[in-house]
């Protein structure tokens, strides 16, 4: 549904041809709290194809994993990969897997 409301908004475009076999993966991560007697924080890392909005991966954990591109275990070398400064900032700490 969303889909088609972003393909009529002219919000969805068509993958350029000059990207041929290359997927464009945007990624993030979000936390969340759940309240009671004893708190529960995780957080919710997801990546999402750029031109498809098709949701690629999902990982639930616990808060003490942050944002990282280790965290989605379906990236291979034709992934070009968009996130925000969390994962840029991990990844000058921690390095890149290969």
């Amino acid at each position: 549904m969303c889909t088609h409301i972003y393909r009529n908004a002219g919000l969805l475009v068509e993958k350029p041809g000059w990207l041929k076999d290359r997927n464009v993966l945007l990624v993030d991560g979000s936390e969340d709290e759940r309240g009671g007697t004893e708190r529960l924080y995780f957080m919710l890392h997801y990546s999402m194809n750029l031109f498809t909005l098709e949701a690629r991966e999902f990982a639930i954990t616990d808060e003490g994993t942050g944002e990282k591109l280790a965290n989605f275990t379906k990236l291979g070398p034709q992934d070009i990969v968009i996130g925000d400064r969390a994962f840029f900032f991990t990844a000058l700490w921690q390095g890149w897997r290969t």
